[in-house]
């Protein structure tokens, strides 16, 4: 099973944190880790003096330069890029110069962005870069002879492209990672989208982009083949299951319920017929 962060299987994104200042790297690494992010931390000076870490690749490296850019800087991002290649840098600078931008991202850094970037703001940044790296190394795959792209999110089939939202994407990958299966909305939140904590209704905050996303499966021909297991959760089929073009399943007991009413009742012979309850009715004479 794919983790809904990593660039690999059943673990979390590995960031390795780089800043000059121990409080301002543990703060970091907190706010990444109620993402369910494992998190690394190294100070600039101590990867300058020894190098980088010796332990596992991280699968994407936060590089903080709060003040003006310096020789080291470049340095250190030119050696980390050397060390991981492949591995995508991303630079929060508090300069926005043209010079400073240029000068990170000629030295190995994918993106520049600003120093006080909001946490919310860099998880997308982070897993939209795990993403593309995800399907740098995977490429796209096919489901039900839909093309899927994990860079472009989108879903191809017969000459037709439809482009998902972030959320919506990450919801249908999901789901793909666990066809046949039923997920339940709580695990949707948690593992898809990165959501912590006791949410209220689930249900409630699955339920539009289900929606969104049966309504493109929908122009692809496929919205039966996402499911509702009412109580339980959601189901996408590899293959055709046969269910309503509702896109609900009603379980084995709606099943028997629409048997029997399609069914032709017989009448019994002990029954009287209707002449004779007109009779009765109406009385004699």
């Amino acid at each position: 099973m794919t983790h809904p962060l990593s660039g690999s299987h059943d673990r979390p994104t590995r960031v390795l944190v780089i800043a000059a200042k121990a409080l301002w790297r543990r703060e970091i690494a907190w706010r990444l880790g109620r993402y369910e992010f494992e998190v690394d931390q190294a100070s600039p000076q101590r990867l300058l003096a020894k190098g980088p870490p010796a332990g596992a690749m991280p699968d994407v490296v936060l590089f903080y330069a709060k003040d003006a850019l310096r020789t080291k800087h470049v340095a250190l991002i030119m050696r980390l890029a050397d060390r991981w290649p492949g591995v995508p840098i991303i630079a929060a600078s508090g300069a926005d110069d043209y010079d400073t931008v240029q000068a990170l991202t000629t030295a190995g850094a994918v993106d520049v962005i600003p120093y006080d970037t909001s946490h919310a703001a860099l998880v997308i940044k982070i897993r939209d870069r795990v993403r593309h790296r995800r399907a740098a190394t995977s490429g796209m795959r096919t489901w039900n002879g839909v093309q899927c792209d994990p860079v472009k999110r989108t879903l191809s089939v017969d000459g037709k492209t439809l482009e998902l939202q972030s959320r919506v994407y990450q919801l249908f990958s999901f789901l793909l990672d666990r066809a046949d299966t039923v997920v339940s909305p709580a695990d949707i939140l948690r593992y898809a989208w990165g959501m912590t904590g006791d949410r209220a209704d689930p249900e409630t905050l699955v339920r539009v982009d289900i929606s969104y996303l049966r309504d493109a499966l929908g122009q692809l021909d496929r919205a039966h083949l996402l499911v509702t297991k009412k109580g339980r959760g959601y189901i996408l089929y590899s293959t055709d299951p046969g269910t309503s073009a509702t896109g609900v399943d009603s379980g084995p007991l709606g099943a028997r319920r629409a048997n029997f009413t399609r069914a032709t009742r017989r009448p019994s012979s002990r029954e009287p017929s209707a002449e004779a309850r007109v009779r009765g009715l109406t009385g004699p004479g």
